[in-house]
Parts: C-alpha cells; sequence; structure tokens
C-alpha cells in the first residue's frame, strides 16, 4: 500500500511540474511581449490604459520571479536520484549536453540569422533605423552567445544615439536564454553544491539567500546578480530534493499563505515607488511564486482532475526557447498594420502580439512533431 502511495504521489508531483512549466512559459511571454518597445517612431508612452496594463503584467508575471521559478525545478528535478556519485554526474553532464547546451546553441545561431534576415530590404519598413546592415565580426558573433552587444546590427552612417542603439546586454541574443546559459554554470558546480547542501543544509541555502538579497540591492554587475539568483533558487530545489522530499507535500501547509502573499507583493509593486521597498517586493515575490505557483497547479489537478493531456513538457520548452525570437517580429508586423494611435489599440496590439506569438508557436510545435521529429527533439533537448 505504501509503494502505491509513493508512486502516485510521485506521478502526481511529475504532472505539478509539468503543468507548472507550462503555465510559466505562457506567462512569460506574456511578460516579455509588454515588456517590448516597437518602433523609435512609435511608442506606448503618453498612453495610461496600456501602461497601466504593462505595469500590471510586469507586477503579476515579472520575468525574474518567473525565471526563479525555473531554477528552483531545475535544482529539484537535477538531485532527484537515489544515489550521487562522480558516475552519476557525468552522466548528468553529458545528458545536459544535449538538453541544455545544443538547444542553446542552436537558439541562439537562430537568432543571428533572422538579424540578418531582417536586413533585406523588403523588411526596411519594419527597421527601427532605415538602412541598417550586418557586422559579422568575431566578436559581435561570439557576443551572441554570451552577453549581446549589439552591434550584430550595423547601423547606417551618421546614425544618432549611437550608445542606445548598440547598447550592452547582459542576455546572449535570444534574451530569454540567459537562463539556460546560467543554469549550465551552475550545473558544473553541482559536485560542490551538492557537497555543500549535505554538509551545512539549509544554513548553506540560507547564505546564499543573504547573498541574493545583497545583491538585488547592490547592484555591481548585473550577471553576478543573475548568477546569485540562480545559485540561490537551484539550491532551494537542491536541497529539497536531496532531503527526498516532494514538493506538493513541503509546500502543502503554506498553499493559503503563499496566495495571500504573492497577490500583495503583486499589487504593491504596481503602486510602490520607494526604490527600497521596490526591491523588497520584488524579491518576496520571487519567492512566494514559486509557492503560488504550486498551489495553483495542485488545485486544479486535486478539485478538477484537470491535466494537460498532451505533450505539454515538449511544448513550454519550444515556447521557451523560441518566443524571444518571435514576440518582437510579430509585434512589429502588428504594429506596423493597425498604427496605434490611441489607448485601445496600443492594448489591441499588445494582446494580439500575445496571442499571436502563441498560436504561431503551437502550429510550429505540431508541425514540426509531425514532420520533423528529430529536428524537434534536438531543438528542444528532450523526448517529444
Amino acid at each position: 500500500m505504501s509503494d502505491n502511495c509513493n508512486v502516485s504521489q510521485r506521478n502526481f508531483q511529475s504532472l505539478c511540474i509539468d503543468d507548472a512549466r507550462f503555465l510559466l512559459a505562457i506567462a512569460l511571454v506574456l511578460f516579455h511581449t509588454f515588456a517590448l518597445s516597437v518602433f523609435a517612431g512609435l511608442q506606448i508612452d503618453g498612453y495610461q490604459v496600456s501602461n497601466g496594463f504593462k505595469n500590471w503584467v510586469d507586477s503579476f508575471f515579472n520575468g525574474d520571479s518567473i525565471v526563479a521559478v525555473y531554477f528552483f525545478i531545475s535544482g529539484y528535478l537535477f538531485f532527484l536520484c537515489k544515489e550521487w556519485n562522480i558516475k552519476v554526474y557525468t552522466h548528468k553532464l553529458r545528458n545536459r549536453i544535449h538538453t541544455l547546451l545544443i538547444p542553446y546553441l542552436l537558439w541562439n545561431a537562430i537568432g543571428i540569422c533572422l538579424v540578418i534576415f531582417k536586413t533585406l530590404p523588403i523588411f526596411d519598413a519594419f527597421l527601427s533605423y532605415s538602412g541598417t546592415g550586418i557586422d559579422l565580426s568575431i566578436q559581435n558573433l561570439l557576443s551572441c552567445f554570451w552577453m549581446y552587444d549589439g552591434r550584430l546590427s550595423a547601423p547606417p552612417a551618421g546614425t544618432e544615439n549611437l550608445s542606445a542603439f548598440v547598447s550592452q546586454q547582459y542576455f546572449p541574443i535570444n534574451t530569454a536564454l540567459w537562463f539556460v546559459r546560467d543554469l549550465m554554470i551552475v550545473v558544473v558546480c553541482t559536485p560542490l553544491l551538492h557537497f555543500l547542501i549535505r554538509r551545512f543544509r539549509l544554513f548553506f541555502v540560507a547564505l546564499l539567500g543573504i547573498a541574493y538579497v545583497f545583491f538585488s540591492y547592490r547592484v555591481i554587475d548585473w550577471h553576478i546578480n543573475q548568477l546569485t539568483m540562480a545559485f540561490f533558487f537551484f539550491s532551494f530545489g537542491a536541497y529539497l530534493s536531496i532531503r527526498g522530499e516532494t514538493i506538493s507535500g513541503s509546500f502543502k501547509k503554506f498553499y493559503a499563505t503563499s496566495v495571500v502573499v504573492y497577490l500583495l507583493c503583486s499589487v504593491g509593486s504596481m503602486f510602490v515607488t520607494v526604490p527600497a521597498i521596490a526591491t523588497m517586493l520584488r524579491i518576496i515575490h520571487s519567492f512566494a511564486l514559486i509557492f503560488f505557483t504550486f498551489a495553483i497547479v495542485s488545485y486544479f489537478l486535486h478539485r478538477s482532475k484537470f491535466s494537460l493531456n498532451f505533450n505539454v513538457m515538449a511544448l513550454s520548452t519550444f515556447i521557451y526557447m523560441s518566443h524571444c525570437l518571435v514576440v518582437p517580429r510579430v509585434m512589429k508586423i502588428i504594429a506596423f498594420v493597425i498604427g496605434p494611435d490611441s489607448d485601445m489599440l496600443w492594448l489591441t496590439v499588445y494582446l494580439l502580439a500575445f496571442i499571436s506569438t502563441l498560436l504561431l508557436l503551437a502550429v510550429c510545435f505540431f508541425i514540426c512533431k509531425k514532420y520533423t521529429p528529430s529536428l524537434l527533439k534536438v531543438l528542444i533537448g528532450g523526448r517529444i
């Protein structure tokens, strides 16, 4: 009876994690859609309703908070094994080459190809600067896979405000993949993390949490902030996994509290303008979203027996990997067609871009799954 209960509990947890990833991928598309500007001459500034909606999306579906949940899930799953030794580590490392490194390189390479493609004369109307070209130097290409320097798109001679045009990013050219980049760094360090978590337990995780809070208030370098987040939330998930605890079981008694805290932090972020308080709310929000996400998913699984029956993990991975390459281009096309000049039209552009991106990516996924499953498997680094 006990074994059957354990199997049932593991199956339930697996469903929770898969459904959570899917919902988070959709939320991240929404966040990145409303985080965009469109054209240099077409801006949303001054439209209160649309800006208010952007503020609401940023407060409730903040990208950093969503990625924090992804790091937590990754840490939990990485150590979900009966034993830990060098053989297990090397096996997992080889596996991550297929699930992380190869898709990371391919999707960033696709991003480079899209930048080259958009400089064709027929797309000139969609460029922020007419006459933009390409600078395929080795330095520019390499930056696309680590921290994009913005110089792959070469502005025409005499372009004003050049510093804004080529501003340094702390992301690869496929922006959302900074999570994969930093996750690979953390994965390499997992033997050390495993030792420290086993040796110092929650004390070590708490120290990483203090570092995360410190660097949230004091930005020395944005990549240090990103890595601090990665190590903390990954280790938090790893801690539960190493202890042999289930996410649903560990979080169950905090579900009601997490919903209240998540909503309060989200609403507070919309109105608080004091930087120190706003930062504190964002920190708590990132932590609360982990509990809140599994509270919502568990509720639907328990109460309504609701679950996404198709290959949701593969689809959510495909959406995550590709959406930052698609959203800006869909947005520009819709804005070019509609030519928004009012609050409602701007809101329509953003909502249409969000919905159209999801539909387009879902169609592409199922077409690839039917006709090119081998290619799709490589792109998402997993089973389909």
